[in-house]
């Protein structure tokens, strides 16, 4: 497993910049219950493209994996209280 998520880690390393890959690969941490990692990704994800709703719902998520239930739910009231996208985009 531990090799696992460092081959998987070096896909961001060497591709930092690209918010896609962050989020493939917080996905595929939080899949596996690596909130830690997750977290870590949606974090960085969150700094790349500002307050997106879908980013800080990821971002929730793993925090809430961590046991960081009021952070889960700050990023979540933050998307609730957002004006947000009528029809089937709105998260």
């Amino acid at each position: 497993m531990d090799e696992a998520r460092r081959t998987c880690s070096e896909l961001v390393e060497f591709n930092s910049d690209d918010a896609a890959t962050r989020k493939r690969l917080g996905d595929l941490f939080l899949r596996y219950g690596w909130y830690v990692e997750a977290y870590r990704q949606y974090a960085s994800l969150v700094r790349m493209t500002g307050d997106h709703p879908i980013s800080l719902l990821r971002l929730a998520a793993a925090a809430a994996g961590m046991g960081k239930v009021d952070e889960a739910l700050r990023f979540e009231r933050k998307v609730a209280s957002g004006d947000g996208d009528p029809g089937p985009s709105d998260p």
